[in-house]
């Protein structure tokens, strides 16, 4: 048996290259930045629901949402990319009669490298702080919780008032604290997957958050590479479309054509 199924061909349309930086570049970022800031706001959210006892299960369901949030940024990526390449199209065409495009237009242009360079400045920011957080963190241990109201009236003893006077003692809040914070919720997920590990675990990841904090937005710069084939995909369509209504119609001017002519 033959297989009649058609497929649709590829039909690339030349477009106008653009530059990896610039305005249009940093607007991406800018994408990019609120991107994650929303992420983080979901990370806080549901960071609680991403705890499990069981080191399988707190892995997989963790490593499943850390794919859906890189589906994310590359499907937001690929929008971009597709939205550029498509713009660039029309840039061509307006260079190839001879009518004037503006920088601003140029700018706006498709270029391979321009999701890599809006990740970098739209995490900047994060970049920045992990960087300075990997450098200066050290091994973290527990220190001696609370202890229970009934206690209190002992302090006022004098042969169990300094020791329990210990504590007591706590240590204020710091830039390091506020930064761990910062960084631990940006990377909420790899944390979760070794709630239980540890302190030499927790050590490492810490370094790794410079590594970690861009796993999710190189979707972005992934899913923009792949709006050109986006747009590739779209124009092979319309082509398509446009084929089968030229073959229609040329059967209907036929079909007009051979029907007889009344004679008056």
């Amino acid at each position: 048996m033959q297989d009649n199924t058609k497929k649709t061909k590829s039909v690339k349309i030349d477009y106008n290259i653009g530059k990896p930086f610039g305005k249009s570049a940093f607007k991406l970022g800018i994408r990019v930045f609120l991107s994650m800031f929303a992420l983080i706001f979901v990370f806080l959210i549901f960071g609680s629901l991403l705890v499990f006892k069981n080191r399988i299960v707190s892995i997989a369901v963790n490593s499943s949402f850390i794919i859906l949030c890189f589906y994310f940024m590359f499907m937001n990526g690929m929008s971009s990319g597709e939205s550029n390449a498509a713009h660039s199209e029309i840039v061509f065409k307006k260079m190839l009669i001879g009518e004037p495009v503006d920088a601003i237009n140029k700018d706006k242009c498709f270029h391979k490298l321009k999701g890599v360079s809006a990740v970098l400045i739209g995490l900047s920011p994060f970049l920045v702080l992990t960087i300075i957080f990997a450098a200066i963190t050290t091994k973290q241990y527990y220190t001696l919780g609370s202890l229970p109201a009934w206690v209190n009236t002992y302090r006022y003893q004098t042969d169990l008032g300094l020791a329990l006077d210990y504590y007591y003692q706590f240590d204020p809040i710091t830039f390091f604290d506020i930064l761990r914070v910062i960084v631990r919720a940006s990377t909420m997920p790899f944390f979760s997957m070794f709630n239980d590990a540890g302190v030499n675990t927790i050590y490492l990841l810490e370094k790794l958050t410079p590594l970690l904090i861009m796993v999710v937005p190189s979707g972005f710069a992934l899913g923009y590479t792949f709006g050109e084939k986006s747009r590739i995909k779209i124009n092979a369509s319309i082509k398509a479309n446009q084929k089968r209504k030229n073959i229609l119609n040329r059967k209907t001017q036929s079909k007009k054509a051979k029907e007889p002519k009344q004679l008056i």
